[in-house]
């Protein structure tokens, strides 16, 4: 925005706040509660910039997780720790539901992670969450129902932004 000086006559030159994208270095499949796996080999598809290809989590019987766990999740490391304003998770998925918690370090159990920043409940699809007001270098998408798309109960993520 330029805008001239009242006093000076000068033109002065103010910039906007833009929220450039964080750069995700690595993300990892989180299932304490399982096998430990959730399709590992798929995870760079998360932040690829492709929205053709995508992670997705194992197919289980029932929509939560087969009654077998509580969740599954995907934990994203940005480039250092930073304020965060937004993070974009896109999927076709409806009606699926999880958490989002928000670290320095990355924990070994739920419990590790602490209180989740916010609730993702019956989301028609891709989300939009505001981490304003929050801090760090790793994020934890914990999913906690995979949706109404039967037969096929998995959910795909094909791309994850964070500002």
């Amino acid at each position: 925005t330029t805008t001239e000086s009242p006093t000076s006559g000068e033109e002065e030159t103010t910039v906007s706040p833009i929220f450039e994208e964080t750069p995700i270095i690595s993300a990892q499949d989180f299932d304490p509660l399982g096998d430990g796996v959730e399709h590992p080999e798929l995870l760079a598809n998360l932040y690829d910039n492709d929205s053709t290809t995508a992670w997705k989590t194992e197919t289980y019987g029932h929509r939560s997780l087969g009654f077998l766990k509580p969740g599954v999740g995907v934990i994203v490391e940005l480039e250092k720790a930073i304020p965060l304003h937004s993070l974009e998770i896109d999927t076709e998925a409806v009606g699926w539901s999880g958490e989002i918690y928000v670290s320095d370090v990355i924990g070994s159990t739920l419990e590790d992670w602490g209180e989740p920043i916010e609730t993702i409940e019956a989301n028609p699809g891709s989300a939009s969450i505001n981490l304003t007001g929050n801090a760090g270098s790793v994020v934890l998408i914990w999913i906690t129902d995979l949706g109404d798309a039967p037969p096929s109960l998995k959910i795909e993520i094909s791309e994850i932004r964070i500002t």
